[in-house]
């Protein structure tokens, strides 16, 4: 006996192809994996900004603070010439407990200016006469 054909003349549920819903629902799967990859991907190059700015602001805080333990810098604040959008903050600190008062302790800070977030600082000990 031979197999049904699945040409004109064959039963309705042999029928070759896909129908419309399948498209549909395999075009709905499609956007919404490509739609989960660009969310990623920008996730992603927000991330490496942040990482970049922090980054920065390491580099600019030990720069800053070497500037301040050769006494190329003093107390204060103000804004960091080179790369633009970033501040700076040297200020007095706190000496921990069991440290020799010969020391003085100051806090150098740089963040990016047009940002809310803390940035990055470092705790510089000289010589208390120094400074």
């Amino acid at each position: 006996m031979r197999p049904a054909s699945n040409g004109p003349g064959a039963p309705a549920g042999r029928r070759r192809g896909v129908t419309l819903v399948e498209v549909a629902v395999s075009v709905a799967i499609l956007g919404g994996v490509i739609a989960g990859i660009l969310a990623a991907r920008g996730r992603a190059f927000a991330a490496q900004r942040a990482a970049e700015a922090t980054l920065t602001s390491v580099r600019l805080c030990a720069a800053k603070a070497a500037e301040f333990r050769a006494g190329l810098a003093s107390v204060g604040e103000g804004d960091i010439e080179s790369p633009k959008g970033y501040r700076w903050t040297i200020r007095p600190a706190t000496l921990p407990e069991g440290v020799p008062r010969t020391l003085a302790a100051y806090e150098v800070r740089v963040q990016p200016a047009d940002s809310a977030e803390d940035g990055v600082s470092v705790p510089v000990w000289v010589e208390a006469s120094v400074k």
